[in-house]
């Protein structure tokens, strides 16, 4: 379970935000209009695998030629967590994900196939199968509380802009977005 404050009494960024700062981060080299999402792997606090949501190599991507729509979801790129998955160097039984965007049941499910323990994500979305499945899979799926509503205003935490007095979390407006 993860501390709500971002800041850690050390004033340190806590893991589990320094993480979503991550997979924040890597949503920005996302190539699919409709949605970047960034995906980070770790065990045992440590990153293991880190993916986008990006074409194939040699493939075209959607912001140059469109989506590719089954069932008013993209299939033209491989999703952030099947990337991540993708670049594991060796099986993990104690995978902690951290997702921009609460995963699809197909990415569910090859998060339990490569050893995932937990899900944290920002962005929610309505799947009751994948909500079935998670239960069956008994995988938590956490949502972090993030001062930002809208994943195209996600931006990295900056521990002074988001520490206040009583060393909890405020909403900082930027004139220009960072991503």
């Amino acid at each position: 379970m993860f501390d709500l404050t971002p800041i850690d009494k050390n004033n340190r960024l806590q893991r589990d935000y320094f993480f979503m700062n991550l997979a924040v981060m890597y949503r920005t080299r996302g190539t699919c209009p409709r949605l970047k999402v960034g995906c980070i792997l770790t065990s045992m606090h440590r990153l293991v695998a880190a993916g986008y949501n990006s074409s194939p190599p040699n493939q075209p991507h959607c912001e140059d030629v469109g989506c590719l729509l089954k069932n008013n979801h993209c299939i033209r790129c491989p999703h952030a967590e099947i990337a991540a998955i993708s670049n594991l160097e060796h099986r993990y039984n104690d995978l902690t994900a951290y997702v921009t965007a609460q995963p699809c049941y197909f990415c569910l499910r090859a998060l339990f196939m490569a050893g995932t323990k937990d899900i944290y994500y920002i962005k929610s979305f309505i799947d009751l199968d994948r909500d079935e499945l998670a239960r069956s899979f008994n995988i938590p799926m956490i949502q972090m509380p993030w001062p930002y509503k809208d994943c195209k205003d996600l931006i990295p935490f900056d521990s002074e802009a988001y520490r206040s007095k009583d060393n909890g979390i405020r909403t900082v407006k930027r004139e220009t977005p960072v991503i």
